[in-house]
């Protein structure tokens, strides 16, 4: 999102806002605007999100049919919350992996387990309040135990 001022006639796009207040500069992260009784935010400079999975692979092992994974959990930093949160499947070696909770932060994997070890690559996608977006992979491995 931008703001838009006039400087000499000329529209021009703002990156940055700054203000003086008793002759210290201060960074402006977001403007407001007050419109028929109705603060509305017309301006925010946050930074774009980043993202981290938590941890980094996903594991499960058992005698099962099923296999479920640990829990992993998905970590913004900068943009601006709320987040949404998106899991997809990007591949897998055997049958189609299950997402436990495909629109929360923290979730967990199933596999149907018809060979003895099978992997699946997860990616999770976070959008930011201003439709800023990042994702991250990961790897999660099944292995069934004789």
């Amino acid at each position: 999102m931008g703001i838009i001022v006039r400087a000499g006639g000329a529209p021009r796009a703002v990156a940055a806002i700054t203000v003086r207040v008793g002759g210290i500069e201060r960074a402006v992260r977001t403007a407001r605007l007050m419109a028929g009784g109705t603060l509305r935010t017309v301006w925010t400079s946050a930074p774009p999100p980043s993202l981290a999975i938590s941890p980094a692979y996903a594991f499960a092992f058992g005698a099962g049919f099923v296999l479920t994974t640990g829990t992993v959990t998905a970590t913004p930093t900068g943009g601006t919350a709320p987040y949404t949160y998106v899991w997809t499947i990007l591949s897998w070696d055997d049958t189609e992996p299950v997402i436990t909770s495909p629109t929360f932060a923290s979730t967990r994997f199933s596999q149907p387990m018809l060979s003895d070890a099978t992997t699946a690559t997860f990616r999770c996608t976070v959008t930011d309040s201003l439709g800023n977006t990042a994702s991250d992979d990961i790897i999660a491995t099944f292995s069934r135990l004789y």
